[in-house]
């Protein structure tokens, strides 16, 4: 019968038992067959299982023997849909040990041609081993994503004024400089020297087709290569004013600006926006209690910005999309009573919480939020 193979039918109460059995006593052999589908039968789980040597199904059996709910049975498999987008794990199965499968990466960002890696739990390896299987992940990234061409390994944090990590080449060309495609639109950026998150792109397609008034002025503090500006001119006749203080970022959004042909809607300029609060500053003179809306896409410092926030929106009311770490136990409330007490001290206040969200976890106990609030000057009347 084609398809026929041999199954492990066991209660399903004592599934996991038994992978952990069969992961205990075949290390670096993987008994469970992962083409074809595990199935059920009423209160059993049945466990597809390869093609095992005679001393393999010896061992097998006597494994087996010890449980009595545990029998072998022979019938048709079903094989695992060959339209299913292979993972990294399934690739990997039959090429590493069990004890390295538990640890290597679930994800990895693809940036344009570009992948980008965390080995967070490989610190169990020796470096030879890390090494080697290092190696193997990378090319199984590449092998399953054929339009990339390079495979890094992300080696720290976020730091630095320019909120940069440092990478290392694992795999293919030392080449980070790439064009990334997000949302219609295209950004050339050098990850190494400018940052982007690939990660945000829901949230910047959510912000970049909500509503806006026609020829709305327009802040993005922290503009980086361009991916909330540039989407946003994408869809709406709109003035930008987009800032960065890091020239490399700066370098990418004027280039990403004419790519993506809005040139007419936005302007970029390589500054600290903090600038713009020196009376001096002719730019801040021009922009002040000028502007709609303003977008603040720094979590880690934006906190120290609200008060340029309050400078360039418009007296009569603006909206402040605001983004910032909480802890995962804190509810949103709090950070909304810190920024009421700010916002006081620069004689605005909340109208109105247009909207607060999870934008993603950013680590165990962090989440990113984002803060869509509606802000006017407290003595304003209409």
């Amino acid at each position: 019968m084609k398809n026929k193979i041999q199954f492990i039918k066991v209660k399903k109460e004592g599934g996991e038992t038994l992978k952990k059995v069969l992961s205990k006593q075949f290390k670096g052999v993987r008994v469970i067959n992962q083409d074809y589908k595990i199935e059920y039968d009423g209160d059993y789980i049945l466990f597809p299982i390869k093609s095992l040597n005679d001393e393999q199904y010896s061992e097998l059996i006597n494994i087996l023997e010890d449980h009595l709910l545990i029998e072998i049975i022979c019938k048709k498999g079903t094989p695992k849909g060959k339209n299913k987008r292979t993972s990294l794990v399934d690739l990997l199965r039959e090429k590493l040990p069990d004890d390295v499968i538990n640890i290597i990466p679930r994800s990895y960002d693809v940036i344009g041609e570009v992948a980008i890696v965390e080995f967070d739990r490989f610190s169990e390896l020796s470096q030879k081993e890390s090494a080697k299987y290092k190696d193997q992940v990378a090319s199984s990234i590449l092998q399953l994503n054929k339009g990339l061409k390079s495979v890094y390994e992300k080696k720290s944090e976020i730091k630095g004024l320019y909120r940069l990590r440092d990478f290392s080449i694992l795999k293919g060309p030392d080449n980070p400089e790439t064009i990334h495609k997000e949302n219609k639109c295209m950004f050339k950026l050098d990850i190494k020297t400018a940052y982007f998150s690939p990660r945000l792109v829901y949230e910047r397609n959510r912000i970049a087709t909500s509503q806006f008034k026609e020829n709305e002025n327009i802040i993005d503090m922290f503009a980086g290569v361009g991916p909330f500006s540039i989407q946003i001119a994408k869809n709406h006749q709109v003035n930008i004013h987009s800032f960065d203080i890091n020239p490399s970022a700066y370098k990418y959004l004027e280039c990403n600006i004419t790519l993506n042909k809005v040139n007419d809607k936005i302007t970029a300029y390589n500054l600290d926006v903090k600038n713009l609060l020196d009376k001096r500053n002719i730019l801040g003179k021009r922009l002040k209690n000028r502007v709609d809306r303003v977008i603040m896409n720094l979590p880690e410092t934006a906190f120290n910005y609200l008060d340029v926030a309050c400078f360039l929106l418009k007296e009569s009311g603006g909206i402040l999309h605001y983004y910032l770490f909480n802890d995962k136990s804190s509810p949103i409330e709090r950070p909304v009573q810190t920024l009421e007490k700010i916002f006081d001290e620069q004689n605005y206040h909340i109208v109105k919480i247009l909207s607060s969200r999870k934008v993603k976890g950013y680590s165990p106990k962090i989440d990113l939020l984002s803060l869509d609030l509606y802000l006017r000057l407290k003595k304003w009347k209409n």
